[in-house]
């Protein structure tokens, strides 16, 4: 994803389970997408998730926003 989209920020993420592995307390952790131009938004692991997020016009807005250097 970071090659096909250089310019775009994102981080892998844990979302914690609230279903708990047998014998344990613990949730599996779930692993997400979090856009770091659009707060706030996880998105689930995909080959299509994230990259319709990636080609919605608020996102590159917000993209084009940030590379311009007037970022709040």
């Amino acid at each position: 994803m970071r090659v096909k989209y250089p310019k775009d920020r994102f981080e892998l993420t844990r979302k914690k389970s609230t279903r708990t592995a047998p014998g344990t307390n613990v949730g599996n952790p779930e692993w997400r997408l979090r856009c770091l131009d659009c707060p706030d938004k996880l998105y689930m692991l995909g080959p299509s998730n994230y990259e319709v997020h990636l080609k919605n016009r608020y996102h590159r807005q917000r993209v084009a926003k940030r590379l311009d250097g007037n970022s709040t």
